[in-house]
């Protein structure tokens, strides 16, 4: 989601959006194999978050996500390799 100020305010100009970037767009940024989410996944960037203020305390990663509710890692072997 867009910033409000940035996001468009009628449909036509959503439309007119420049989406060229688009073709180098990968995956989602989850690394790992079958999604696997890590405690690292969401403190990589803690200390450039804090040092912006963007946030002003530690994170907590284990309240952050969960791999309970992906259907391929619980398929799959538990370590996620």
């Amino acid at each position: 989601m867009s910033h409000p100020v940035h996001s468009p305010t009628t449909g036509s100009d959503s439309l007119a959006q420049d989406t060229s970037t688009l073709k180098y767009w990968l995956s989602v940024g989850v690394p790992a194999r079958y999604g696997k989410l890590s405690d690292e996944d969401f403190t990589r960037w803690q200390s450039w978050l804090e040092d912006t203020g963007a946030i002003d305390h530690k994170l907590d990663p284990s309240k952050l996500y969960t791999n309970k509710f992906n259907s391929l890692l619980q398929s799959s072997d538990a370590s996620g390799k």
